[in-house]
């Protein structure tokens, strides 16, 4: 008995990850289609932007569960934050953000020398602010990222440096509700140490082969 239990385990945990990976896709894949609408529509027209995204929903939904709706939709909606230029930029119209988060359209050189920028990598602590203003508490490693945020949950991510200055993330796990939903396993974002102040560090971060770009403060 206890030998069957330990194959069935490791066949159903396979199960499991392999409808969730099946799953992930089949947001994302919703989310390009719309996206891809989405460039022929005016950002200001929020009628049509609806019909968009609800027409392309409909075409799917009849192989979704209807337990599964709900979380079907959130993804997608997170999804698209994260990889819709188009649906972003709608979205910040509607709402702009709060914090520090600014869009930027080129890639900035940083203003800092190799020496300073290794002073940045034996920071243990920083602090910064979300979109919608919160702070977030940042443990911060040669090789490891982690998001402490307020409502006690946390996002674990690997740092791997490019060069003094530049270095990527790579999302690992999050219990985050809105985290878990925007980044997928092995999602990157790159991020370069512009300038130094004495109470933060600019930073440059992009999601790799997509536009636009950010500037944000980590605070010290």
């Amino acid at each position: 008995m206890m030998n069957a239990w330990f194959v069935f385990v490791p066949v159903m945990l396979l199960t499991v990850l392999n409808a969730y990976s099946q799953r992930e896709a089949q947001v994302d894949s919703v989310a390009h289609a719309i996206c891809v609408s989405l460039t022929e529509i005016p950002i200001d027209d929020s009628l049509a932007i609806m019909r968009v995204m609800q027409r392309h929903y409909v075409s799917v939904s009849r192989k979704i569960a209807d337990d599964e709706e709900d979380d079907f939709l959130e993804r997608l909606f997170f999804r698209m934050q994260r990889n819709c230029p188009e649906f972003k930029a709608w979205l910040n119209a509607r709402d702009p953000q709060k914090g520090d988060w600014e869009i930027v359209h080129e890639r900035p050189e940083t203003l800092l020398s190799r020496k300073d920028c290794r002073e940045f990598s034996k920071q243990k602590r920083f602090k910064y602010l979300e979109v919608n203003g919160d702070t977030v508490n940042l443990e911060f490693g040669r090789t490891f990222w982690i998001d402490r945020f307020k409502d006690g949950t946390y996002s674990k991510l690997r740092i791997q440096w490019i060069n003094d200055c530049e270095f990527e993330i790579e999302f690992l796990e999050s219990n985050n509700l809105s985290r878990m939903k925007l980044s997928n396993k092995g999602d990157k974002y790159r991020h370069r140490i512009v300038e130094k102040t004495d109470k933060y560090y600019l930073m440059f971060t992009e999601i790799p082969n997509m536009k636009p770009y950010y500037m944000f403060k980590l605070y010290y």
